[in-house]
């Protein structure tokens, strides 16, 4: 999530860019709250999911020999779609559902436990990298309820496409298991309901438009190097490219540049004259975009 190349290194006495980054590094007490939301909402998942799963009864397979041992083959272990209210310190604060009403609810608790899974994995990597922003505090907010309504999107797909039994014949096993892989492959989860979608609704009109969330490479067709006027003044590089996004950055030779995106196309950085190369030195630019899964452009060979 950085806003900088992951292997750029800075001076020892700091650039612009690194305290550019250290300013939008989350403080700690963002960090802690998100870890405390995330715990809370995974412990009142899990909580409320036991508390109400149905029970598991044995029921014989031949009931007139119902008197014979329980430990026989004559028996057979099923679940009784009985939902047991939730009680919360002996107090009861949601009555029995009924088995549809139940299964529901099943399939939001393991949309949220998987979302919880994906989001709480982000997070550990991000902050033991040091690398979390606090533009990213909403997203990991937002997580779990995403992935419980997606769970619970998920649970109607599948029933309305491959589950045509009873509700009484709906493993609740079953439904915890989609919805919770549902949360945490999100990703895949949506792609595969749109291709649902798309197949169903096909249509040959598209739209395009203008941002995309989809993180796309920039790329370096051309620099042009505005020489400085003095020696002590810095030198202004022109990069024309595409997928240029706002809070690009341009790194010469592993040394972060002032960046100015002035469109998609087109990006201005400036190489303060104290740190400009050598006259007739070939150094190696790259752009990369803000935001993480962001990867660098293929380095570019410039000369000054």
């Amino acid at each position: 999530m950085s806003n900088s190349a992951p292997n750029v290194t800075g001076p020892a006495t700091g650039s612009a860019s690194d305290q550019a980054d250290r300013s939008l590094s989350a403080p700690s007490l963002m960090v802690t709250g998100i870890a405390l939301y995330l715990l809370l909402v995974a412990l009142l998942s899990a909580y409320i999911m036991i508390a109400i799963f149905p029970r598991v009864i044995m029921k014989p397979l031949n009931p007139p020999e119902a008197t014979v041992a329980k430990t026989g083959p004559e028996w057979e272990a099923l679940v009784d779609l009985k939902f047991r209210p939730l009680r919360v310190f002996g107090h009861e604060v949601m009555g029995a559902l009924e088995p549809a009403q139940g299964l529901l609810l099943l399939a939001f608790l393991g949309g949220l436990l998987g979302s919880f899974m994906h989001a709480a994995h982000s997070f550990a990597m991000y902050v033991g990298n040091r690398q979390l922003t606090r533009s990213w505090a909403w997203w990991y907010c937002l997580r779990p309820p995403i992935g419980g309504v997606l769970g619970l999107l998920f649970y109607f797909v599948v029933r309305a496409g491959l589950l045509t039994a009873s509700v009484e014949a709906v493993s609740p096993y079953g439904v915890v298991a989609f919805g919770s892989l549902a949360g945490w492959f999100s990703k895949q989860a949506t792609d595969k309901l749109a291709e649902m979608f798309e197949s169903l609704f096909r249509t040959d009109k598209t739209k395009d438009y203008r941002d995309k969330l989809g993180a796309q490479t920039p790329t370096i067709t051309k620099v042009t190097i505005l020489p400085a006027t003095q020696p002590s003044t810095d030198t202004i590089l022109t990069v024309e490219g595409e997928h240029f996004q706002a809070g690009a950055s341009v790194v010469l030779d592993r040394q972060p540049l002032k960046t100015d995106v002035v469109s998609p196309t087109l990006i201005k950085a400036t190489v303060p004259a104290a740190e400009r190369p050598a006259a007739g030195t070939e150094s190696q630019l790259t752009v990369q975009n803000a935001g993480a899964g962001t990867s660098p452009s293929a380095p570019f060979a410039v000369r000054f």
